[in-house]
């Protein structure tokens, strides 16, 4: 912690020098294409120092962590998008009922009387379905999804030392 503050992973640290935290900031920000060739190349520094501040500040660790964060910001960006957009079109098809209902409620009865059936059952249909679906369509996804998306957490008080901990064993594979 930094004045009371917690450092979030991504951000440099208290005992990281400006130099070093470049060069993790180039690294972090490769994305899926980042490697420490990339950062030396790009830094013209040597790959033993780069390699060195990678190991001594955990740069891959921090990286997982950045990477969790940004998609689950992503994630709730998505989320929050959806939901705007099936209110709109609930909002639409719910105008679109009022406005079939209101015209209904105006026509005569011979005009009613000169609607089929089917024209009727359609009007009402057509409007029903689009707002439920749009009301509902997180619900009617789930039950037509052939698979699911799980996002992990890690525990509350799982630091990095821990992370590194359990790589480190499953890289050296289960005990015979």
């Amino acid at each position: 912690m930094a004045n009371g503050k917690k450092i979030q992973a991504w951000e440099r640290r208290t005992n990281e020098s400006a130099e070093a935290f470049e060069a993790f900031a180039i690294y972090r920000d490769l994305g899926v294409d980042r490697n420490l060739i990339k950062v030396w190349q790009k830094l013209g520094k040597s790959h033993t120092l780069i390699e060195r501040w990678s190991r001594r500040h955990d740069w891959v660790l921090r990286c997982v962590e950045a990477d969790r964060f940004m998609d689950n910001q992503r994630l709730k960006a998505l989320i929050r998008g959806t939901v705007a957009m099936r209110e709109r079109q609930a909002n639409i098809a719910a105008r679109i009922s009022q406005r079939i209902a209101d015209r209904v409620g105006r026509m005569t009865n011979k005009q009613i009387d000169a609607l089929s059936p089917q024209e009727i059952a359609t009007l009402l249909r057509v409007s029903t379905d689009v707002e439920t679906k749009a009301r509902a369509a997180d619900i009617l996804e789930q039950m037509e999804t052939p698979f699911s998306v799980h996002i992990h957490t890690y525990a509350p008080g799982q630091e990095p030392e821990q992370m590194r901990e359990l790589m480190e064993m499953s890289s050296k594979g289960a005990p015979s």
